[in-house]
């Protein structure tokens, strides 16, 4: 008795390389897209735990006056600027200002993997205005673009 031989042959591999390689190639931006995302999202939350612990100290001390990350016990040795995530490839740089003695702006400029995504800063103050400048680092500069509803935070666009 004659036995077939069993296997593939090179057009079938080759079909189930080309499959492989049009998933890839559809799921890879899609992907990079997620994570770009979820980095924006992390430090928009980290920014609003700064939030909270800026208020509590305002609400002991009855100003922002001395105010840095260190003091709101976010940091040990980063008093105005703080690179997040603390762990690993930081993803951001959050800025602390505080332009008067009773308010504060939060700045997050992305650096590393987030710049070159052209993702644009973060910008919270202490009125509970948001800005996001979607590729351009400059764009919320001005209160005129804190109180803009079309440059606030958002992940859909």
């Amino acid at each position: 008795m004659y036995k077939k031989n069993q296997g593939f042959t090179l057009i079938e591999l080759m079909v189930v390389v080309a499959i492989i390689a049009v998933l890839m190639a559809i799921a890879m931006p899609m992907y990079q897209q997620t994570v770009i995302r979820n980095n924006r999202v992390a430090v928009q939350a980290e920014m609003m735990k700064a939030s909270g612990l800026l208020e509590r100290y305002k609400a002991r001390q009855l100003t922002y006056t001395g105010a840095n990350f260190t003091g709101l016990g976010m940091s040990t040795t980063a008093t105005t600027t703080l690179n997040f995530p603390y762990a690993g490839t930081p993803n951001y740089t959050l800025t602390l200002t505080l332009p008067t003695i009773n308010s504060w702006q939060i700045r997050a400029t992305p650096i590393n993997r987030q710049a070159t995504a052209n993702d644009g800063a973060l910008v919270l103050d202490s009125f509970g205005r948001q800005c996001w400048s979607y590729n351009n680092n400059a764009g919320c500069s001005t209160v005129a673009n804190l109180s803009d509803p079309a440059l606030a935070w958002s992940t859909t666009r």
